[in-house]
């Protein structure tokens, strides 16, 4: 489960996404055949946050300051459909606290962590529209 205060964050960032219109064009998050296969070699994700709202989620990432490829997984929240936006994936806890630090500081304001990923867990990427 996510913690409360990623969830408050989620509807503002919401919010504000709703109000300036339609998703970034540029970004699109592929389908099932866009899993991500979850190898030993990326245990740990940079999970920047989290929405209620796919549009919301795609219009967020659509920011120059994120990478052009990011991964992202539906869950549910709160009875809500949920997608939570990953930065990037790293192979040790070290790797990802170091992309951490590289963050602009409004990211880091927003409370990123790191986390690890799951056997199980659905990775989608979330790459530029071609």
């Amino acid at each position: 489960s996510e913690p409360v205060a990623e969830a408050a964050q989620a509807d503002a960032e919401e919010a504000e996404a709703d109000s300036e219109g339609e998703p970034a064009a540029e970004v699109r998050a592929e389908d099932s055949a866009g899993s991500v296969p979850m190898a030993g070699d990326r245990a740990y994700a940079l999970q920047l946050i989290g929405f209620f709202s796919r549009d919301a989620m795609l219009t967020f990432a659509g920011r120059d300051d994120l990478p052009e490829q990011m991964y992202y997984r539906e869950d549910r929240y709160r009875g809500r459909p949920w997608y939570a936006l990953i930065h990037s994936l790293h192979a040790d806890y070290a790797s990802a606290e170091a992309a951490l630090s590289q963050l602009a500081p409004d990211l880091v304001a927003m409370g990123p962590w790191i986390r690890p990923i799951r056997d199980e867990e659905d990775l989608r990427v979330l790459a530029p529209s071609e």
